[in-house]
């Protein structure tokens, strides 16, 4: 039989159980010299990969001498103009904030030289205004100038040989003092080279998004730290969000001076802000293998009968497989780094239950809580900042947020949540009945407008539903996954098999917790992205946080 859920106990403390000891802790920052010249450039990228841990690099045959490709005297701002002064470029610029997020604020249209021009002088300005430019080099280079090849040639060989060489992309970057780039994770490999003037580099490891709240996975910010806890988190507040706390001690600063190199490995968190009245700099990221083979969890066929099951019988089944696939991975996870011994059970199902805790803890009930309707779909970013009167959202960001809202609509409507899709005019399994504002709440209601989705978003994969709908009561979790319905659950269902649920969520599991990387936060990141996506596809992503709640968190 499988076992009965029970609502989790939602606190930081209970939280607190899953993080570990591994949150307080420090580390340096490994300073290496290159040695070996160009003919080691493959040998040297490869310990950077194996190591798994950021290295600030000097020396590095790209920058070691006047006519290497990057030569910081190649790259002042003088230099970028005399060759490319008069190409047409998009920059965000701002005179209300530093920090250009997502949809912070708008593009405009400007030469090189006047980009230049505008960061020079918003340096100068004491923080009246901000610059900002991130795009290809091509786009500020003229093309048939002296050494493009050059520098084409050291693009490609700073790729990280990881999965496929095609699988790379390289960006020049150009801002104003004081401009940051708020706290988020990549998941790629990343080769940050500084050109000119300094950037000071705030990182993180995998294993603090248990505390850093980051937005939800259907969110616009996926992968940044959430609005709200990212400005507490910069003012060094801890009341609202007191995991920061953990967060901060688990920080490391490095300044990154012309001529250096970062190496920082995917799905390391970072903040960056420029310390220099104009900051220069360019990266290449590379595709890494660890990520390509989390990614193939995504590929591997779900247990469920959607098309066979009552909507009840559908969700319980999926609460008891969330379970199930958490306690899996983290017990791959364990069994990779040496765990085990007699009370290995105990560990893994007291472990699944804190990472279920926690992944609620911050990234849903503080959002609910802002929002004043807890248990109702959670507020956006912008509508907590607004409630909270901490900031005034632009019209850019209104659009932004209208674009991605859009785009969850055309998702929807494409693959809508097996929630969505249920008769709820007839009886749907357990002696329940769908009706009045539950029924409302399950109903397909998408926009006439399928929208596009904008490249600059980086919208979640996934599944899920726009915004704009009046508030609905959400469906009965509580007697769907209650234990009353769980002790007939099994003989209800026709075609369930407890066997072969299992075998999916050991083969799911593997896949994202037995993947080789130094920090376990890595593929916990991941195993987070998976059951939300899952989630959303069996309830919708407004759901997410009740079903987690009601249906996934149980006690061993």
């Amino acid at each position: 039989m499988l076992e009965p859920p029970h609502r989790l106990l939602f606190s930081v403390v209970l939280a607190l159980c899953f993080t570990g000891a591994d949150a307080v802790a420090t580390a340096e920052v490994e300073q290496r010299k290159w040695r070996g010249g160009s003919a080691a450039t493959r040998s040297f990228l490869a310990s950077l990969v194996a190591a798994d841990r950021p290295v600030v690099i000097t020396g590095a045959p790209w920058v070691a001498s006047k006519r290497s490709a990057f030569a910081p005297a190649r790259w002042t701002p003088r230099a970028i103009a005399q060759r490319g002064g008069r190409r047409r470029v998009k920059i965000k610029y701002s005179t209300t904030t530093p920090t250009f997020g997502l949809g912070c604020c708008p593009l405009h249209d400007a030469s090189v030289a006047m980009l230049l021009n505008e960061t020079h002088a918003a340096g100068a300005s004491s923080g009246a205004a901000h610059v900002y430019f991130a795009g290809p080099i091509a786009e500020v280079e003229e093309s048939g100038v002296a050494d493009a090849s050059r520098v084409q040639a050291a693009l490609e060989a700073m790729r990280l040989l990881d999965v496929e060489a095609a699988q790379s992309k390289a960006t020049l970057w150009i801002g104003s003092r004081g401009s940051i780039t708020p706290c988020h994770y990549d998941e790629m490999h990343n080769l940050f080279l500084q050109l000119h003037g300094a950037k000071r580099f705030t990182l993180w490891p995998p294993s603090a998004w248990r505390h850093l709240y980051l937005a939800p996975k259907f969110d616009s910010q996926h992968r940044n730290v959430d609005r709200a806890a990212y400005r507490d988190l910069s003012a060094q507040r801890f009341d609202r969000f007191p995991a920061l706390r953990f967060a901060q001690r688990a920080a490391l600063s490095v300044t990154l001076r012309p001529g250096e190199l970062l190496y920082l490995p995917p799905l390391w968190f970072h903040e960056v802000q420029a310390l220099g009245r104009t900051t220069i700099s360019a990266n290449v990221w590379s595709a890494a293998r660890v990520v390509a083979q989390m990614n193939e969890a995504w590929t591997l066929a779900l247990p469920l009968r959607p098309d066979v099951w009552p909507i009840a019988g559908t969700v319980a089944v999926a609460g008891h497989f969330v379970r199930a696939i958490v306690t899996r991975a983290l017990s791959a996870r364990r069994a990779r780094s040496g765990g085990g011994g007699d009370d290995h059970a105990w560990s893994s199902t007291r472990d699944a239950l804190g990472f279920l805790a926690t992944l609620v803890e911050t990234r849903y009930a503080h959002r609910e809580k802002a929002a004043g309707r807890v248990g109702h779909p959670a507020a956006t970013n912008a509508e907590i900042a607004e409630k909270e009167e901490e900031e005034v959202s632009s019209s850019y960001e209104s659009e932004h947020r209208a674009r991605h809202a859009r785009y969850l609509e055309r998702v929807e409507r494409e693959s809508p949540s097996f929630l969505s899709q249920a008769d709820t005019t007839a009886v749907v399994g357990m002696g329940e009945e769908l009706g009045g504002e539950a029924a409302a709440a399950a109903a397909v209601d998408v926009g006439a407008d399928g929208g596009v989705s904008d490249p600059e978003l980086e919208p979640a994969a996934g599944r899920g539903r726009g915004r704009g709908r009046p508030e609905q009561r959400p469906p009965p979790f509580e007697k769907w996954c209650g234990r009353a319905a769980q002790l007939s659950l099994e003989g209800s269902l026709a075609e369930f098999d407890a066997a072969e649920l299992f075998a999916a969520a050991d083969a799911i599991g593997a896949q994202l917790g037995a993947t080789r990387t130094s920090d376990a936060g890595a593929s916990e990141i991941f195993l987070a992205n998976f059951i939300e996506d899952l989630a959303g596809q069996v309830v919708g992503y407004e759901h997410v946080s009740g079903f987690f709640k009601n249906c996934a968190a149980f006690y061993g």
